[in-house]
């Protein structure tokens, strides 16, 4: 038996490692890593159960912001001074109390006077992204590009058994996410290896936003800027806007969102990057249904081939990304 000891860090500060290798060579090194993400999970269901029990209480709103500070402080001290042991509760931590900051701005802004309101977002998208660079967390990376949609008229929402998510400006939604989608992937080769997942994650958010922007405009056109133009207008003055604006029809969304997604497709084959290549395929399904039954309607005809054709879709696609992972060679 062979012993071999490796100081990682100083191999990924030296470049012989990436951060990705690391990780995973640390993960084989570790016998008891199982055990410490056990002990972690149940450290986090421990602290949502306080956190539950502190909110039944109902305490004022600046006691939960104190609250939501401290669980951010202790976070990030289990992330950088003990990752290995509790990094996993760290997380939890910090992801609890990144969000209880974000909600107390919310309800503490809300009810102050112009123009207070009006800074929400920006400080909750502000908030969400530090938390995410800071703390390389994954969902505080995904959240950066929803709460940066309540910029450009998209958001999610929720009632009673029903979540759903809006847009409102497609066209700029469109053009925002797709951007700041390039960009982050171009930007993530060009920044180091701890960041990777962030701008990933972010990157691939942005992608679903873009497209379901897309599938709103294809749906039902788009009246650039009405979202900011209309403010405070009453329905009369809102509908003689319309009127005169200028005006996107469907058939452009529709047939700009397929020319869209084909060249992801082909840009993710050419480029291996799997995601964007499926992730389009399946975007192109849901373009191809949803005209399908807007102009066709649900006939019973209708639904019989569409559940085949999707049958045959569903075997077609992991066949597909089989074969992009035969022929996918390293980086």
């Amino acid at each position: 038996m062979t012993r071999v000891t490796l100081d990682l860090t100083k191999l990924v500060a030296d470049g012989a490692l990436s951060a990705a290798e690391a990780e995973r060579l640390r993960g084989l090194g570790e016998a008891t890593g199982r055990s410490r993400i056990l002990v972690n999970v149940l450290l986090i269901f421990g602290a949502l159960a306080v956190t539950a029990g502190v909110l039944a209480f109902q305490p004022p709103l600046d006691v939960g912001l104190g609250l939501a500070i401290g669980a951010v402080s202790l976070g990030g001290v289990l992330i950088y001074r003990a990752k290995d042991e509790w990094g996993l509760l760290g997380q939890a931590l910090v992801l609890m109390g990144v969000l209880g900051v974000c909600a107390w701005i919310g309800m503490r802004f809300n009810d102050l006077e112009a123009p207070w309101p009006s800074y929400i977002w920006p400080l909750i998208t502000g908030l969400t992204l530090a938390g995410a660079v800071a703390f390389r967390n994954a969902v505080l990376a995904a959240l950066v590009p929803i709460a940066l949609g309540h910029w450009v008229g998209s958001g999610t929402g929720y009632w009673h058994a029903s979540y759903f998510l809006f847009v409102r400006e497609a066209t700029v939604s469109i053009g925002v996410f797709t951007l700041l989608g390039v960009a982050l992937f171009w930007g993530r080769a060009r920044l180091p290896d701890a960041y990777n997942l962030v701008t990933t994650v972010m990157a691939r958010v942005s992608f679903f936003l873009a497209n379901f922007g897309f599938w709103i405009g294809s749906l039902f056109g788009d009246h650039p800027g009405e979202l900011w133009a209309t403010a405070g207008m009453e329905p009369a003055e809102r509908n003689a806007w319309n009127d005169q604006a200028f005006y996107i029809p469907d058939c452009v969304f529709s047939i700009g969102w397929a020319a869209f997604l084909i060249a992801a497709i082909v840009v993710g084959v050419r480029t291996q990057r799997r995601f964007i290549s499926n992730t389009a395929i399946v975007f192109l399904a849901i373009h191809l249904y949803t005209q399908l039954f807007e102009v066709l309607g649900a006939q019973p005809l209708i639904l019989v081939a569409g559940g085949v054709s999707l049958i045959v879709f569903g075997v077609g696609l992991a066949r597909f990304d089989r074969w992009q992972r035969e022929r996918r060679t390293p980086a």
